[in-house]
């Protein structure tokens, strides 16, 4: 990387205005935020995640592929938006739903470093922290409990029990 965009990117992260490029196309924009995470570019101890908010969910996973170019998957998340309406009588794709839980759980533990969005996404409500906090449960080899506790939490948590587990949502 030359001097000069080194001098560039720093005098970006020091300033506490606005920041507005223009003019980047393609894959220009991926290179740029992976450039920011740079050691040698951004010294800070504690790491902010960058977020990007695109215009479309098309735009967004276009960048997403970039940015997992340049930069690799690891701290990269993608918060997508609600697939229904909010009064539509059917409930979003376990995908999706999965997915953004991911993604505010690795927001809650500082695992992300990149998120990428959509004005959608983030007009839409978001579980509260107490609550999402509170339905969590992390299994380890060192968790002391039976099988019965798991099995009450992820029920209050809002999975079904089923005989065999065929998708997202369920356990047996």
């Amino acid at each position: 990387m030359t001097e000069s965009l080194q001098n560039i990117l720093k005098t970006i992260l020091i300033k506490q205005d606005l920041v507005e490029l223009q003019g980047l196309s393609s894959s220009s924009k991926a290179l740029l935020i992976s450039l920011f995470l740079n050691k040698e570019i951004n010294p800070n101890k504690e790491k902010l995640p960058i977020i990007v908010v695109c215009e479309s969910f098309d735009m967004a996973e276009i960048l997403l592929k970039d940015i997992f170019f340049f930069f690799g998957e690891e701290g990269v998340h993608f918060f997508p938006f609600w697939d229904v309406l909010p009064y539509d009588n059917f409930s979003p794709h376990k995908a999706l739903v999965s997915q953004r839980f991911q993604t505010l759980d690795a927001l809650l533990n500082k695992k992300a470093r990149i998120l990428i969005t959509t004005p959608n996404a983030l007009m839409q409500c978001f579980i509260p922290r107490t609550d999402f906090l509170k339905n969590t449960l992390r299994l380890t080899n060192e968790f002391r409990g039976s099988p019965d506790e798991i099995g009450k939490k992820l029920l209050s948590s809002g999975y079904i029990k089923v005989d065999v587990v065929e998708e997202m949502g369920e356990f047996s």
